[in-house]
């Protein structure tokens, strides 16, 4: 514990893709450790275990935000994990805004229809939308006109922003890596931004196709391809980058969709849809609702 940090989160990152003997022990009393919490839970997900699911969420309220993404990606991992993520989720120890689009696809990908079936009952319903999407393109412009927009909050925009896109985007110098830095981007034009989320599978580059990895334990990762050679494959996931030996996946699936999930604004209630495009569509950043209070 004397150790710098970063030297601390180094070796514990060789000691989990090494799947040192004994370290699976060792990451639940990691748990407790403020600095190395989320590289304790992304060990988990690699190491597995019957008691990991209730270790973590029996800590659930007291984590941060990134802490709390970070635990239900773990969660959405394995298929014994998410059934106990989607009994938290009925007993409201998980919050269902906490269940972004992209973990409840994971769970989709997981392929038990079980599951499939808690989900659609607790969290709802991920589904392409039909052919003809006119109809939802009008329900956002409606929605989203001029007038409506002046009455976002663009602090809880923000925060929406945060918890929905910021993993893979980056804005105004913050967010994820994966997909493209909306900063400089149309991002006002509301045309172009309904596009983008409302049909993000009309026009799929390879760079963000999704690939659904398994591997021979049963750990289930989804993300793009970082890179590939004849040994190993690395997926960007929506919170790591990862590298598989190729000898330890039992399964890979190119899924004909983007890594942009559709039905991001149908998870959101209306206002909290005007909020985000809201703030989206402003040239300014502006302060958290903490930060603002």
């Amino acid at each position: 514990a004397k150790v710098p940090i970063e030297e601390r989160r180094r070796a514990l990152g060789v000691l989990v893709e090494k799947k040192a003997q004994g370290l699976g022990d060792d990451l639940k009393v990691l748990l407790h450790d403020d600095a190395l919490r989320i590289d304790a839970l992304r060990g988990m997900a690699v190491f597995g275990g019957s008691d990991v699911p209730e270790l973590v969420l029996a800590r659930y309220g007291k984590l941060k935000n990134s802490e709390k993404r970070e635990a239900v990606q773990m969660l959405v991992s394995r298929p014994a994990y998410a059934e106990v993520l989607l009994e938290a989720l009925a007993a409201g120890v998980v919050p269902r805004s906490d269940v972004s689009v992209f973990a409840a696809r994971q769970i989709l990908g997981l392929g038990n229809e079980k599951l499939n079936a808690r989900l659609k009952e607790l969290w709802g319903e991920i589904r392409p939308t039909a052919g003809n999407k006119k109809p939802l393109f009008d329900k956002y412009r409606k929605l989203l006109q001029p007038k409506n927009l002046k009455r976002a909050d663009l602090s809880n925009g923000r925060l929406l922003f945060n918890r929905t896109c910021g993993a893979c985007h980056k804005l105004y110098g913050e967010g994820g890596l994966i997909a493209p830095d909306l900063t400089g981007s149309d991002r006002a034009t509301l045309d172009y931004l309904l596009e983008n989320v409302l049909d993000p599978n009309a026009v799929i580059t390879k760079d963000f196709q999704l690939n659904v990895v398994t591997t021979k334990d049963g750990r289930a990762v989804s993300g793009i391809i970082a890179a590939e050679n004849d040994v190993s494959l690395t997926v960007q996931s929506l919170i790591e980058r990862i590298v598989f030996s190729k000898e330890d996946l039992a399964t890979r699936q190119i899924m004909p969709v983007s890594m942009m999930p559709e039905g991001i604004f149908q998870a959101l209630k209306d206002e909290e849809v005007r909020d985000l495009v809201g703030y989206l569509s402003d040239k300014r950043q502006v302060p958290l609702p903490k930060e603002k209070k």
